[in-house]
């Protein structure tokens, strides 16, 4: 089992960066455990992230692709990105009425 301060180590890094699915605007922090948005607005953009335990429900992952829609930052492109990385990365059961 992990400690803590593995999560830290060099070994610990490589093997999270192994695990690192994204797409040009999404990625997921397998550390944090969160969707990472790149918000790509100018020279002051940022990551906009979202908790993975924050999406357990079908409603929770409504709720967040919602919020982050209205986001001024949030292009069709951006949108797209990020429902993808979000459902890959969900329980299905929550989809399939299961």
């Amino acid at each position: 089992m992990m400690s803590e301060m593995d999560l830290f180590s060099e070994a610990a890094e490589i093997r999270f960066a192994k695990l690192k699915e994204e797409n040009k605007h999404c990625y997921v922090d397998r550390k944090m455990n969160r969707i990472m948005i790149k918000t790509g607005v100018g020279g002051g953009s940022y990551e906009y992230d979202i908790d993975l335990k924050r999406c357990a429900t079908a409603s929770q992952c409504l709720d967040w692709i919602h919020q982050v829609n209205v986001k001024t930052w949030a292009t069709p492109e951006i949108m797209k990105d990020f429902i993808s990385i979000l459902f890959r990365n969900i329980k299905m059961s929550l989809w399939s009425g299961a």
